[in-house]
């Protein structure tokens, strides 16, 4: 009888002789380690990118942008460690008299379980570094511009200047202030950069400080202007800080001065809208919604991969 046939491992050991573990047990422990494989293979690549879009996503990398480059630069290091251990486990699996091609009883041992990774690993790290950018730029950035800047409550703009608020990010105008539209101007570069003064319901102040700013939401004359909360009883600001359009926005106070005969002395320009804090919070929340979105898509993504690369590898075993 064959000692490694189906009925050996039927046969009761005679008494006080020593046994190996039973088929049950061998194929218990196969499928507990090969579980435990998987589940590696899926949750390290997406540890690897729901770390790194976070911290892409950070304060540290906002106030410290040269982080990034070190934090990305790890990470590759990460993944390049990976692929040279699959490489040196392939280099002991083909000493140890294996072959490509082969029959082998574990297909996520060594070197195919280290090389699965390491390219997991990278789609990972990339996916990252995407998902990374784009929640910062299209939220985050926005959100430490004004956040880490001080909020002011009850600014009346006809008695404060803007040289005082240098710092502000979020303020709430005194009741009654309100954008002076007959006041507004235009400037055409690309886009149309559109400025209108902030004033109270006193006399108007002896210079414009406090403008509401937007893009492409009036005329090159500044006539219907529509930037932010404009026609509701808003009267909160969000700090505008694109250096950029900041530029451009001051070339338009040049247009209104010269056309209004009015004065600017030091111009700062805001979001024009009913809730500053509400809105600047809500860009928060909106990347923080958008994080956890892809975190769930992308284990979704990797599980699948992983399960189906593991089928393939069963199908082409018993072919």
């Amino acid at each position: 009888m064959n000692a490694y046939s189906e009925e050996s491992w039927r046969q009761a050991a005679p008494y006080g002789s020593t046994t190996g573990p039973t088929k049950s047990e061998v194929s218990s422990s196969e499928f507990a380690i090969t579980v435990a494989q998987l589940a590696f293979l899926i949750m390290i690549p997406w540890a690897i990118f729901a770390g790194l879009c976070w911290t892409l996503i950070s304060l540290e990398i906002y106030l410290h942008p040269r982080l990034r480059i070190i934090v990305v630069a790890l990470g590759f290091a990460l993944v390049i460690l990976m692929g040279v251990a699959a490489l040196l486990a392939r280099g002991r699996w083909l000493r140890k008299g294996g072959r490509l091609g082969g029959s082998e009883p574990r297909y996520l041992r060594d070197f195919t379980w280290w090389g699965a990774l390491a390219i997991l690993s990278v789609g990972a790290l990339l996916a990252g570094l995407v998902m990374g950018d784009v929640i910062s730029s299209q939220y985050m950035n926005a959100y430490y511009d004004t956040a880490t800047l001080d909020y002011y409550d009850n600014v009346d703009p006809a008695r404060v200047q803007g040289q005082q608020l240098l710092d502000a990010g979020r303020i709430i105008f005194s009741r009654g202030s309100h954008l002076e539209l007959n006041l507004s101007m235009g400037f055409k570069n690309s886009v149309t950069f559109c400025v209108a003064p902030i004033v109270s319901t006193g006399p108007l102040p002896v210079a414009f400080d406090f403008w509401a700013a937007g893009k492409d939401c009036c005329s090159e004359t500044g006539a219907n202007f529509s930037c932010g909360a404009v026609g509701s009883e808003a009267r909160g600001g969000i700090r505008q800080m694109s250096q950029d359009d900041t530029e451009n926005w001051k070339l338009a106070i040049q247009e209104a001065q010269a056309a209004h005969h009015i004065q600017a002395a030091n111009p700062l320009f805001f979001e024009w809208v009913a809730d500053p804090v509400g809105e600047i919070n809500s860009k928060k929340d909106s990347a923080e919604s958008l994080y956890q979105n892809a975190n769930f898509f992308f284990l979704v993504i990797a599980a699948g991969v992983v399960i189906a690369g593991y089928s393939c590898l069963k199908l082409a075993k018993s072919a």
